[in-house]
């Protein structure tokens, strides 16, 4: 069966991330301030999967969609079309090529993981650790940061979500503070899971606040294919 779990996604997706515009300089700051600057995002990525000794497992490509609270979209278009789509409530996993659908209950299959972070589930600190692990200079005039969450319980077999943000120094909101956070972009994350395989994944073309279709986080089974339903319901 192709339909990877939940934490692909965010892969899932799966956690994309955060960087600070506020006044705040530490790591939860950079984080926190950066998810208070949308409620909506949209990118391309690029997503490859190695095992603990680096030799690649499997590569995809297609785009993502994100809006608080709890909606999703996460849609594979290379090497073969699947799609993850949550609506707040209910979480679909679509594979056309298997003729097969999977329901689930969003809310407790996204939770304590990085999926959850972004889609306004829960506080980036309340269930992870975040730390700084290096900065590196750009020639872009840009600076990046990475950070590096640490689940502080169980959470869906992940070790850790590494993230690499990019902004810069400076004070274009005249506020007199200096040394704060402006501008943002989220370039690529990585989650490392309990088996040490690590999957990357890179965002181009980044949007905020994209204005969508209202059917956008909906998803109808098309007629003829096999539904699983996993809500106990």
């Amino acid at each position: 069966m192709r339909i990877r779990s939940i934490r692909s996604l965010a892969g899932w997706i799966f956690v994309l991330p955060a960087l600070a515009s506020a006044a705040g300089d530490t790591p939860d700051e950079v984080l926190e301030g950066f998810l208070r600057e949308w409620t909506g995002l949209r990118a391309e990525f690029h997503q490859a999967v190695r095992d603990r000794q680096g030799r690649l497992l499997e590569e995809q490509r297609g785009g993502m969609a994100l809006q608080r609270p709890g909606r999703f979209r996460w849609e594979t278009r290379e090497p073969f079309r699947q799609l993850i789509v949550a609506d707040g409530d209910r979480l679909w996993l679509y594979d056309p090529g298997l003729r097969q659908a999977i329901l689930r209950d969003a809310r407790r299959a996204v939770r304590q993981t990085p999926a959850a972070i972004l889609i306004g589930e829960t506080a980036p600190r309340e269930h992870f650790r975040i730390r700084e692990v290096g900065r590196q200079p750009g020639a872009d005039g840009q600076e990046r940061r990475i950070l590096e969450l640490i689940p502080r319980g169980t959470s869906e077999g992940i070790e850790a979500v590494r993230l690499v943000l990019a902004g810069r120094i400076g004070d274009p909101a005249g506020s007199g503070i200096g040394g704060a956070w402006s501008g943002s972009r989220l370039e690529w994350l990585e989650l490392v899971d309990a088996l040490g395989q690590v999957t990357h994944i890179e965002f181009t073309a980044m949007q905020k606040d994209p204005v969508l279709p209202d059917d956008y986080f909906r998803f109808l089974p098309p007629e003829g294919i096999d539904v699983i339903d996993e809500t106990g319901s």
